[in-house]
């Protein structure tokens, strides 16, 4: 194959490593809309889960419990953010965090 590397290494390290970087940071923004899609499905369908219980805080007018929730959401979310962050920079050396 190319620069006398075999067929896995060339597909490992430069295609492999290159393509990923895209997908892992899609996969960290579809986190949020998955959360914010789970208040909205389980709230229509009846489902019980976190969405359900922020869906029927927000109605119940329960504030303490939709503040609890909400922030556990987001904490959740902003530590995908990170571990997307810190993955991308094992991915590609190139990228760094100042």
């Amino acid at each position: 194959m190319a620069k006398g590397l075999t067929r896995r290494r060339v597909v490992g390290v430069h295609v492999l490593r290159n393509s990923l970087i895209p997908a892992v940071t899609y996969l960290a923004v579809d986190l949020g809309y998955l959360l914010g899609g789970t208040v909205i499905i389980e709230g229509v369908f009846n489902l019980p889960g976190i969405g359900q219980l922020l869906f029927q805080a927000v109605r119940g007018h329960a504030g303490p419990t939709v503040v609890g929730v909400s922030t556990a959401l987001i904490l959740i979310f902003l530590a995908a953010s990170v571990l997307v962050d810190l993955l991308n920079s094992l991915l590609d050396p190139r990228i760094r965090h100042d």
